[in-house]
């Protein structure tokens, strides 16, 4: 009876001992890296588009402000008054030959009116009070002359003043009228014909040539004649200065 104890308290230990023990090493293979899984869906024949889907996917939705457009106002445009047109001041071109109504020559600051004057006892009358314009601020042009632009030569006469100035001072001084110089006669319907200065002349009254009053030139030019050299004792002008020009 005590063999029979130690036999089953001797196979209780080792039923003891043998659950104690690690089981025995198992090796697990290691999986590849990729796994392929397919999934299969059915889908009923009731349903008109079969759906499939291995994933599903979130879209993201980014709201992105607009700013209006900006609004660029117009620059201010002050209103432009109308202005005048000026007289025409460069030489033009004309059809017909005309009669003068102004003479200006500005390096002289020289623009005045020209009175239309008929010959007094077969010479030309100055500038004078009656015809309604400065005498010392005008020219005179005689009548029967050719007209501004024709052939022949165009007279015209203004006047010397003691002291003060005149046409004839400005034309006649140190520096006054000069070769070279432009000359513009106008009309009264806008015309500019332009002269160029190719003489001044100084005689004394006595040898004043009949060739040059009396000339009859085939192209266009005008002559201007004015008294000088006034002799104080005798209160006569004793000389004649003429600016001679030509059509240009």
């Amino acid at each position: 009876m005590r063999d029979y104890r130690k036999v089953m308290l001797l196979a209780a230990v080792l039923a003891v001992s043998s659950c104690s023990q690690a089981p025995n090493p198992v090796t697990v293979s290691t999986l590849p890296a990729t796994v392929s899984t397919t999934v299969t869906v059915t889908v009923p024949s009731s349903s008109p588009t079969p759906t499939s889907s291995t994933s599903t996917s979130t879209a993201t939705s980014t709201t992105r402000k607009v700013s209006p457009p900006k609004v660029t106002q117009p620059p201010t445009v002050k209103p432009v008054k109308p202005v005048a047109t000026p007289p025409p001041t460069t030489c033009t071109k004309f059809q017909q030959p005309f009669v003068a109504t102004r003479v200006a020559l500005m390096r002289l600051s020289i623009d005045v009116p020209v009175t239309v004057q008929p010959l007094v006892n077969g010479t030309l009358s100055v500038p004078f009070t009656g015809a309604g314009v400065d005498p010392r601020r005008s020219f005179a042009w005689q009548v029967d002359n050719p007209r501004v632009g024709a052939p022949g030569l165009q007279y015209f006469a203004t006047h010397t003043y003691i002291g003060s100035v005149a046409i004839g001072n400005l034309l006649g001084k140190s520096g006054g009228a000069k070769k070279g110089d432009i000359i513009k006669v106008y009309g009264a319907s806008g015309q500019v014909a332009c002269y160029q200065v190719s003489d001044v002349l100084l005689y004394d009254v006595a040898s004043v040539p009949s060739s040059l009053l009396n000339a009859q030139p085939a192209h266009s030019e005008m002559l201007i004649e004015f008294c000088w050299s006034y002799n104080s004792s005798t209160k006569i002008w004793e000389q004649r200065k003429y600016v001679r020009a030509r059509l240009m």
